[in-house]
């Protein structure tokens, strides 16, 4: 890098900047991800409570996420026009190739971590999206079998008199 030029002056304070941010970012994924961890705890032992509070913290994570992201955004906007690039083209190896070699280092570093929270975030909500899934299948399925046991599943026949299923509402009519 050149010294002495605007660009060079007001890099360094952006990419300090960035760097913060995305520390936050990844204190608040780090949350993020404890969340999800536990969260199938309260899917497997169901309390009204314990899943309102684990979607709280959920809200409050994404929240965070959502005011980090945007605040990063901003110093990529900064960062680009210092850069002489336009926003969407600015890639986080593009920030890094332009600033110093610590500072390069720790940015690496972050994308690193954050990649891996990603994908550790994302293989827990595949979990947990599979265990509710199976237990939505589960409840319409006994639904199901509820309401073969309790209605009746009469008709008419051809003399007009009414016809039940023997093997409908049996269970339910012989108990009840």
């Amino acid at each position: 890098m050149k010294t002495g030029t605007g660009r060079d002056l007001e890099l360094p304070s952006l990419c300090d900047a960035l760097l913060s941010v995305l520390k936050r970012e990844i204190a608040v994924y780090e949350k993020l991800f404890e969340t999800v961890f536990h969260e199938r705890t309260v899917l497997v032992k169901p309390s009204l409570a314990a899943l309102m509070e684990s979607n709280s913290h959920k809200e409050g994570a994404i929240a965070g996420v959502k005011s980090l992201e945007n605040a990063r955004q901003s110093i990529i906007g900064k960062m680009a026009v210092a850069l002489r690039m336009e926003t969407g083209q600015v890639q986080m190896s593009t920030i890094a190739s332009a600033a110093d070699p610590e500072r390069k280092a720790a940015l690496q570093q972050c994308q690193a971590d954050l990649t891996s929270l990603f994908l550790r975030i994302r293989e827990l909500n595949d979990r947990n999206k599979s265990l509710i899934e199976a237990s939505l299948s589960y409840v319409r399925n006994s639904i199901e079998l509820i309401a073969t046991l309790i209605t009746t599943g009469s008709d008419y026949v051809k003399t007009g008199q009414l016809r039940s299923d023997p093997l409908r509402g049996r269970i339910l009519h012989r108990e009840g």
